[in-house]
């Protein structure tokens, strides 16, 4: 746990560590050049024991070394950063590509199924329209044909109660009679205004 928290603050620093700007980079040009300066300084105009000039000129040589690392390092990471961030930009740009190419796909078909939706949608409606109006003419037909049975019916029936009516005795043709006179209120003018005065006339004054 210790070393993965180690490894994990050390993958940290390196993440924060920024690339080298061109001002730096001058900087440890001109670094170099002091350094190269002095050591030719000191070459040429100090004369001073063997060993501590060779100190100081392996001092100065690795310093060179550790300082040119570093500078080349950072171009290289700098150079690393900015081909990664291209190739993160491109792979973006490709990805809201396909995103775009999708969503408008997806937007194309949405609106193919509403106008298929609408067409079909107005045809049910239609045709639904179309078949209640049917229905319905053929119910008023049919209501129409049924009145005309009743009322054939109800003129059967009272041709049958008019013919009975002579061989009644008084108390059965009064039924009769108010058996006609119901049948005419249900159905006006079905019987004829003869036979109604006849009718009238006998139930006021049965004889």
């Amino acid at each position: 746990m210790i070393i993965w928290n180690a490894r994990r603050r050390s993958m940290l620093n390196k993440s924060k560590i920024k690339p080298l700007n061109l001002l730096e980079i001058i900087l440890i040009l001109i670094l170099i050049m002091l350094v190269s300066g002095i050591f030719y300084f000191i070459n040429n105009y100090f004369k001073i024991n063997i060993f501590l000039y060779n100190a100081i000129i392996c001092s100065l040589i690795v310093l060179t070394i550790f300082v040119a690392t570093i500078a080349i390092f950072q171009f290289v990471k700098l150079k690393y950063v900015e081909a990664v961030k291209v190739e993160v930009k491109v792979e973006l740009d490709n990805y809201k590509t396909k995103i775009g190419n999708k969503l408008l796909e997806a937007n194309t078909r949405i609106g193919y199924f509403e106008v298929e939706y609408s067409k079909k949608l107005k045809k049910v409606t239609r045709d639904y329209l179309i078949k209640a109006k049917e229905i319905e003419d053929i119910k008023k037909e049919l209501s129409e044909k049924i009145m005309e049975i009743d009322r054939k019916t109800a003129e059967l029936e009272i041709e049958t109660c008019l013919i009975k009516v002579e061989k009644l005795d008084l108390e059965h043709r009064m039924v009769m009679y108010k058996r006609i006179l119901k049948l005419n209120e249900i159905y006006p003018e079905i019987c004829e205004d003869k036979i109604l005065k006849e009718i009238y006339s006998f139930v006021k004054n049965p004889a």
